[in-house]
């Protein structure tokens, strides 16, 4: 057996097991959530996708890391905790760790929340959160 074969056999598994064992599923997220690429792994991910420069792209200003963001995952503090836990957590982090988490998560694939202030970026999250979990409730509603 090949090593792609065997790896889809694997997640193919993982994901029947997920799907119907919620504890499991809730293990399973939890666990990949605390892994974070690092900016160089998500810079040289992006470069990948998109054509290169004809020119050299300038180098970034030394010590001006990006926020991290905080260590939560949104979806999976509303799908268990409900919206008000969500909130809670969403109570502490800067606007910048917010923008950062929504980045991550990708929680604003149109760009409607560019630009918004803190508030704006928590509404963003809590209704990207609720948008997932109740699409995530019918793809296994069969």
């Amino acid at each position: 057996m090949s090593l792609n074969r065997a790896l889809a056999e694997l997640f193919k598994v993982v994901r029947e097991e997920a799907a119907g064992n919620p504890a499991f599923a809730l293990k399973l997220e939890e666990a990949l959530s605390v892994y974070r690429p690092s900016k160089a792994l998500k810079q040289a991910a992006k470069a990948r996708l998109r054509p290169k420069p004809a020119a050299p792209a300038p180098a970034e200003p030394v010590g001006q890391e990006e926020p991290a963001a905080p260590g939560i995952n949104p979806i999976s503090i509303y799908t268990n905790q409900g919206e008000a836990a969500l909130r809670m957590a969403l109570a502490a982090p800067s606007r910048a760790a917010l923008a950062a988490l929504v980045e991550e998560h990708n929680l604003d694939p149109a760009g409607q929340a560019d630009g918004a202030d803190r508030d704006g970026l928590v509404e963003q999250i809590v209704a990207q959160a609720k948008k997932r979990v109740e699409r995530d409730s019918k793809l296994f509603d069969y």
